[in-house]
């Protein structure tokens, strides 16, 4: 899934990826028996257009490579392009 925010710097970005996390670790699914489910994880990727990259294709492919490390570290991580 890609989420696009028009205009958000990348501590905006960060900000709205943290509430998405925590969202998903705030609930408790169950399944249609009733049973526990483990609780949803999510690896998020960010880069902003302009400062990581000026075209679109390379500002999805800066977002994706952000994202493939962030699925590299672990469950329920963020990465932010061109932040060590």
């Amino acid at each position: 899934m890609l989420i696009v925010l028009i205009g958000a710097s990348k501590d905006q970005a960060r900000r709205v990826a943290d509430r998405i996390r925590a969202t998903l670790a705030s609930l408790t699914p169950i399944d249609e028996l009733g049973r526990a489910m483990p609780t949803p994880t999510v690896s998020q990727g960010i880069a902003t257009l302009g400062e990581d990259a000026t075209q679109g294709d390379l500002f999805v492919d800066s977002a994706d490579r952000a994202l493939y490390r962030a699925t590299a570290d672990g469950r329920d991580q963020i990465w932010v392009a061109g932040v060590a």
